[in-house]
């Protein structure tokens, strides 16, 4: 499915696959639907032995599978990640369609539903141990200089952190694997380029919290927002132009010691590198997802149900899929310099 609202259209989608015991994948990045969606439907999912895999494009393939990947590459245990997504746009820019701008406007408005904090706390009902040592605390506004990544960033306010979290919830629980704790940056370049959208992102967030000002902000999407984003979106030279990259800092102990005795002594790196996000990307990581459930069915947990990518997928071929698609995992070595954490 590639509605982008699916807050509004997505669970007749998902109710439809679940009673016709058909497997179902989306790209959905509302983190509300998704969990609502768990909610709802996951121990008829379970009966039915069907899988159902919501965020499987941009958001959030690359994130919840590189973390993933990091962990499971790391000589040792790791403790936290810290991510931070940068996208490369061509000379000729990147206009972002407006139906990403529409399902940001729901989402917003629906991290104020009570009733969906009441869902989060029942799909994890069991809390896991609080780590001694995590990643450190940022400034909002906090300029980077590590490997490649090179540039100021601000918090990244999509989905990736609560899909990664329930990866790592569902990890801990059933896996008995040490949870990961993570936290999520946008690389936004300049930082005059940073402090501006950084404001127009607070006074977007807030109008979009109440009705009339909802509905004028979805009227007037290019003049709302800058022209950041368009009707049209990108042209197809755009989309050729742009690409991605992920980067993963994770910090954690050697495998001969005991995790949490001291602060982290061992660090690394991963990335994660791909075509332009917003379309060849999403869509090869949504191909990725699908073929996975199909030509992988020994390697899928157990039992159906609702999950994750990387509670479905963590132990499929799902990375040499998206290899062939041209998204592409690496992991480095990188030594901790005295005094840092990541």
């Amino acid at each position: 499915m590639l509605n982008l609202q699916y807050i509004l259209y997505g669970e007749a989608v998902v109710k439809a696959a679940v009673e016709n015991g058909a497997n179902h994948v989306d790209i959905s990045g509302e983190p509300v639907f998704l969990e609502r969606m768990v909610h709802k439907y996951s121990e008829a999912a379970k009966e039915k032995g069907v899988y159902i895999l919501g965020a499987c494009g941009f958001d959030s393939i690359p994130c919840d599978m590189g973390v993933e990947f990091l962990k499971r590459n790391f000589d040792g245990t790791l403790g936290c990640v810290e991510t931070f997504a940068r996208f490369n746009k061509g000379v000729a820019g990147y206009p972002v369609n407006t139906g990403t701008y529409d399902s940001m406007l729901l989402a917003i408005a629906s991290l104020w539903d009570r009733g969906a904090r009441q869902v989060h706390r029942e799909i994890t009902p069991n809390p896991m141990p609080q780590p001694k040592y995590g990643a450190p605390c940022r400034f909002p506004l906090t300029r980077q200089k590590l490997g490649a990544q090179n540039a100021w960033n601000v918090p990244f306010v999509g989905p990736d952190k609560s899909i990664v979290d329930r990866s790592q919830y569902y990890d801990f629980h059933v896996n008995n694997k040490r949870a990961v704790q993570i936290k999520t940056y946008m690389c936004r370049g300049s930082f005059i380029q940073t402090a501006l959208s950084t404001l127009w992102l607070s006074i977007f967030a807030f109008f979009a919290l109440f009705s009339p000002t909802r509905k004028f902000l979805k009227a007037h999407p290019e003049c709302c927002s800058f022209g950041m984003f368009r009707r049209n979106g990108p042209s197809k030279q755009q989309i050729g132009e742009a690409s991605f990259d992920y980067f993963f800092y994770g910090a954690g102990w050697a495998r001969d010691e005991t995790p949490d005795a001291t602060r982290p002594t061992k660090t690394a790196v991963a990335v994660c590198h791909g075509p332009d996000p917003g379309y060849v990307g999403t869509a090869a990581c949504i191909t990725a997802a699908a073929l996975t459930l199909l030509d992988d069915k020994d390697k899928l947990p157990k039992d159906g149900g609702v999950y994750t990518p990387a509670s479905a997928l963590r132990d499929t071929n799902i990375y040499e899929y998206l290899r062939t698609s041209g998204v592409t995992f690496t992991i480095q070595e990188r030594e901790k310099k005295e005094g840092q954490l990541l």
